[in-house]
């Protein structure tokens, strides 16, 4: 049923396309600025999904945490605080700088490599 809906809904669009150039046109723009947007968003993701804070700090420590992280961009540092959960109550919000950002990461990062230490201390 749903297929049927649907390409019907996407026959209507072709044929308005075709026959309106405007309509044709807005439509093209769209879907190429979706596809950069797409395209943009896999990046971030495979940069990100390389980098872990944690075994950074735990293998080099805060200092080369933190040279790591200067030279991440303002949306692999969101990403990377979203990906590894470092800000659960999110206070973090808003417009945070650079180096607000990076702090947190590397507060994160301590919080765990204290907590593991704990974890296995018998």
């Amino acid at each position: 049923m749903i297929e049927k809906t649907l390409k019907s809904v996407f026959d209507v669009v072709v044929a308005e396309a075709a026959s309106n150039r405007v309509f044709g046109r807005k439509l093209e723009d769209k879907i190429i600025s979706l596809a950069k947007d797409l395209e943009k968003a896999r990046e971030l993701e495979q940069q990100v999904a390389e980098f872990s804070p944690f075994v950074t700090f735990k293998e080099d420590g805060a200092e080369a945490l933190d040279n790591a992280l200067k030279n991440k961009s303002l949306a692999a540092l969101k990403k990377i605080i979203q990906r590894h959960n470092i800000d659960p109550a999110n206070n973090l919000s808003g417009r945070p700088t650079r180096a607000r950002l990076i702090a947190a990461i590397i507060e994160g990062a301590e919080k765990r490599a204290k907590r593991d230490a704990k974890l296995f201390d018998y």
